[in-house]
């Protein structure tokens, strides 16, 4: 078996930092030549370029021994000050060219009319004709000793930098604490990060330079330089996402100024898509931001959405001309498309005959279920305690903005009461569905302020950890009404007790039986109605229970069936999601009614095993050389080669679980497609 020549090619993007932040990314992409690759990373970060070295430091005069160089000694005690009401100047000559990416300055130490309020800021080649690098007018220091940052619309490398103030806020002096031009020195290497090694996808970046090399299993090698530049950081105002038709999320007012990106994560580990619409490949938790058109500078709030979806659907076949669905679910209708993208189905059902010319179908899984009416929790009577994580201030609206991820003291509940006086939690903001969730993984023993007993009713929007010991929940009181399973087999204990097993449980809306019911480990929304009040106190955090919280909601009495219900779709449509969805789409090549031409008339290749774990076998191939090519259930070619045996192995043991099709091409331009699953 030998993979066809074909030469490496490395691409890659990248996004800039929002300036003194590490909000950069950079995504290399190989493809070509001999995998496995390799990657390796150099850095060289931005720093202050200058020192107080006066060889180094021009200057238009100065005044009362301030001076020039006290402007860059990194010393609050000492400062720079020119007695002259306008176009007073300091600068900087550097080694060698070097490009300033932004600057910062730090007001003085008294008499803020001595501020400078409109300002150059120029680059030079010879110290004698200077050009102009950014422009400020009005501006203002309200502090002492307040260091602000500015950037540089369009950076250039020049030998001297220069700070020409044409005017001050009022006084005939001209004076600033500190002034720092920063970037990457380029008399400093980079230096190695052997860390991130295999690393393809870099995240958390600061502004500064970046270095990789490629090689492959041949010694290829390629490399690239990437200058991830600093910006201001801004908030970018409706970021909402909402359900488009049944395969995807939009941004529901999007401005024509903005880009948008969908990200796998807060940080952009995985760049998903552009544009205003997204199809999400899976169920889970994704993330949105926004740019000004062409800038690619992320805003600073990256908003946060789950979708819910089947499981994409596995299709076997063709059968005398029929695809089917293997395993059909009740619950769930399966639509066959003409295209990958979101359209029309060309049929509904469980078995699809394409008939006619060869093509390419995709199938896709829609849930069938009707949800009821969701019921706000609080125009339910009874609402004795609501512990909402995200209403953190207890006003009865969800944060916005919402704190950013730490330990948190203080954490009020709408229904009264609250988190106790130097008591904690573990705060993670933007994690399930846009919302800021409690992780009691961190937790140890705490406490809320007032315990509350009486309760006959619980809801809980949560997430279980495997990690839980086994009969407990997230507060000693409910450990004492609904210990969980030690394992993710059942829900409940088998010895939770008769007032909890005789009552009623609901899991995501829907009545079921705790101790044959799995538990889902992933965020859901649980209820529990009891036979009877419960006295044991909602006081304590059960110091062995590892999950995470989204929101809790005690009663004290017996919710109807339907108040259950609706209360439950609140919650789901709350935490669990933004959109539910189709699945994502299944690819089926179809070759075409008794296409003549492909068929391979004298000769029975064989593929097997089937299933297969490690090694994939073709025979019976005796008319020389011949190529194949396999491809995934979306229809991506993932590999290809040629086969140069009579029985030929081909290793699938890095191929993911699941289904895929090889195509088989003889000499003559005949041949085989078959599918195989990889276990």
């Amino acid at each position: 078996l030998v993979s066809s020549p074909e030469e490496m090619t490395v691409t890659h993007q990248y996004y800039p930092s929002e300036m003194e932040s590490n909000t950069g990314v950079i995504y290399v992409d190989v493809s070509g030549g001999t995998p496995d690759y390799e990657i390796k990373w150099y850095d060289r970060l931005t720093a202050d370029l200058t020192s107080a070295n006066p060889d180094h430091i021009i200057a238009s005069g100065t005044t009362w021994d301030h001076l020039p160089e006290m402007a860059f000694d990194d010393d609050l005690g000492t400062k720079w000050l020119h007695a002259i009401p306008e176009n007073a100047w300091v600068g900087y000559e550097f080694s060698e060219p070097t490009t300033v990416a932004w600057y910062a300055i730090t007001s003085a130490d008294d008499v803020p009319a001595r501020d400078p309020e409109d300002w150059r800021l120029e680059g030079s080649d010879d110290g004698e004709n200077w050009t102009v690098l950014d422009t400020r007018t009005n501006e203002d220091f309200p502090e002492r000793f307040q260091r602000r940052v500015f950037t540089i619309n369009s950076p250039q490398e020049f030998k001297y930098c220069r700070l020409f103030v044409v005017s001050s806020a009022g006084e005939n002096q001209i004076q600033l604490q500190e002034l720092e031009f920063i970037g990457a020195d380029p008399s400093i290497p980079f230096e190695y990060k052997p860390e991130f090694d295999g690393f393809f996808t870099r995240t958390e970046l600061l502004p500064g330079e970046y270095r990789y090399e490629v090689t492959d299993a041949s010694s290829a090698c390629k490399e690239s330089d990437i200058n991830v530049g600093g910006y201001d950081a801004f908030t970018l105002t409706g970021l909402v996402v909402v359900k488009d038709e049944n395969c995807g999320v939009r941004i529901e007012n999007p401005g024509a100024a903005f880009d948008y990106y969908w990200l796998s994560d807060e940080n952009g580990g995985e760049l998903l898509g552009t544009g205003i619409y997204f199809q999400p490949p899976q169920a889970g938790n994704y993330y949105v931001t926004g740019s000004w058109v062409g800038s690619g500078q992320w805003s600073n709030n990256r908003r946060g959405f789950a979708v819910t979806m089947p499981e994409a659907p596995i299709v076997e076949g063709p059968v005398d001309g029929i695809f089917n669905i293997l395993d059909p679910q009740p619950e769930l209708e399966y639509l066959w498309y003409g295209t990958e993208d979101c359209g029309t189905p060309v049929f509904t059902g469980t078995t699809f005959e394409p008939g006619g010319e060869a093509g390419e179908f995709y199938v896709a899984a829609r849930s069938t279920a009707q949800y009821p009416e969701a019921i706000d929790p609080v125009d339910v009577d009874g609402l004795l305690l609501r512990m909402d994580a995200a209403d953190l201030n207890g006003d009865g609206m969800i944060d916005d903005p919402a704190p950013e991820t730490s330990s948190v003291l203080d954490w009020f509940f709408p229904t009264g009461n609250n988190w106790a006086m130097d008591n904690w939690f573990a705060y993670r903001s933007n994690y399930q569905n846009g919302l800021g969730i409690a992780d009691w993984a961190t937790l140890w023993l705490q406490r809320i302020e007032n315990g509350v007993n009486g309760y006959q009713t619980v809801l809980m929007a949560y997430e279980e950890n495997a990690l839980s010991w086994e009969a407990t929940a997230p507060m000693e009181g409910l450990s004492a009404n609904i210990p969980r399973h030690a394992d993710a087999s059942q829900i409940y204990a088998d010895d939770a007790p008769a007032t909890t097993l005789n009552g009623s449980t609901y899991l995501n809306g829907n009545i079921v039986d705790p101790l044959n019911t799995a538990n889902p480990m992933e965020f859901c929304v649980l209820g529990s109605v009891f036979t009877a009040p419960s006295l044991a106190n909602i006081f304590y955090t059960d110091v062995h229970w590892e999950g995470k919280i989204g929101e809790m909601l005690f009663y004290d009495h017996a919710l109807t069936d339907e108040e259950m219900k609706g209360v439950s779709e609140f919650l789901r449509q709350k935490w669990i999601s933004t959109a539910e969805l189709e699945s994502a789409r299944t690819a089926v090549i179809w070759e075409g009614i008794n296409p003549v031409e492909n068929t391979l008339d004298n000769q029975q290749v064989r593929v097997y095993p089937n299933p297969v774990e490690n090694e994939l076998l073709i025979e019976n191939l005796t008319s020389g050389s011949a190529m194949f090519q396999l491809f995934d259930l979306q229809g991506k070619m993932i590999q290809n080669g040629i086969l140069t045996s009579e029985v030929n192995s081909l290793d699938v043991s890095n191929l993911v679980k699941g289904m895929y099709f090889i195509r088989i091409v003889l000499p003559d331009g005949t041949y085989r497609l078959a599918s195989f699953v990889k276990q």
